[in-house]
């Protein structure tokens, strides 16, 4: 099994190939801004490896850095089923649009719900299954050897986050839409999918922006027992707290995010943090090139991290 951690810059965009199947976890940015220097978008990434069927390709939640390159991938790329996990009623095809002057935060959030809507309407004008993640336990895209487990937000809170989607969208009232709009972009990390994918003994905890705050115990018990976890919120200082340092396991630690910090994320008191729970833990970063004193080995290859699993190890190219 491979699993890569493609540089998108900030934002998460993730491959996972086995037996020559390949699966796609988020899409990064639409932004061509945001592709500087080694970043490369996902539509770029999938042409230089010359990928071009996805088993499926799952959206963890809705924010741009996360929804939107997948949109502008769907023209060179075909994908069997897509993962979501809300399935709100779309009344109309139509982008929605709130004015200008907004905040940034908005004006991104408002471009991955269009960019979700004509994912959602893609599918179905192409017959292409659009399932609903929350309704399945665990899904098995690359065969039964690689269960992909949902461990978090609880069903509960996904249908109550697809109703307030629905509620803002057929509100009339101007004021009162932006109000859930603005309550909708300030959730959505809460309600983003945390998703264990096995191998074997081997165990990837992607985490989305789904920080442990939120978690319940049972996920934290995964934690102890696995080897790789994907840092929620690109290390921002709300991705690790003490529930989830008394549980940390893994033997190797992802950030996907930028190397401006923007946000302040990989936050430094992140890794000190980290590396004081666990002295040998390896940080590794889709965006750095090194940042000491928590990296000690300089990436020759910026636009992926790629892992290698087999039967009785795992091992990483840098």
């Amino acid at each position: 099994m491979e699993v890569t951690f493609i540089n998108v810059g900030y934002g998460d965009a993730m491959l996972i190939e086995h037996n020559g199947l390949w699966a796609l976890i988020d899409g990064g940015s639409g932004m061509p801004e945001e592709f500087t220097g080694n970043r490369i978008s996902l539509r770029s990434y999938l042409e230089k490896r010359n990928i071009s069927r996805l088993a499926c390709a799952i959206i963890t939640h809705i924010h741009e850095d996360h929804v939107c390159g997948l949109l502008e991938t769907l023209d060179h790329v075909q994908i069997g089923e897509f993962y979501g996990p809300y399935l709100p009623r779309f009344d109309s095809r139509d982008d929605d649009h709130f004015g200008s002057d907004l905040p940034a935060n908005i004006t991104g959030y408002i471009s991955a719900l269009n960019a979700y809507r004509k994912i959602f309407f893609y599918a179905q004008d192409h017959h292409i299954p659009f399932h609903n993640l929350m309704e399945k336990k665990s899904i098995y895209p690359l065969g039964e050897e690689v269960p992909f487990t949902i461990v978090e937000p609880s069903t509960q809170q996904t249908l109550t986050y697809t109703k307030r989607i629905e509620q803002m969208l057929s509100q009339t009232d101007a004021d009162y839409r932006y109000a859930l709009l603005a309550a909708l972009e300030r959730d959505s990390n809460d309600a983003s999918v945390c998703i264990r994918i096995g191998f074997h003994q081997f165990s990837f905890l992607l985490t989305a922006d789904n920080c442990p705050t939120n978690w319940r115990e049972e996920t934290f018990s995964l934690l102890e027992n696995g080897n790789v976890l994907k840092l929620p919120h690109h290390g921002q200082i709300d991705a690790v707290n003490d529930r989830l340092l008394k549980h940390l396991g893994p033997d190797y630690i992802v950030t996907s995010s930028s190397n401006d910090h923007r946000h302040n994320s990989s936050n430094k008191r992140v890794y000190e943090k980290l590396r004081s729970a666990k002295e040998h833990i390896q940080l590794l970063f889709t965006d750095e090139v090194s940042y000491e004193p928590f990296t000690d080995t300089k990436r020759m290859n910026l636009q992926d991290l790629r892992f290698l699993v087999w039967d009785n190890v795992i091992s990483v190219e840098l």
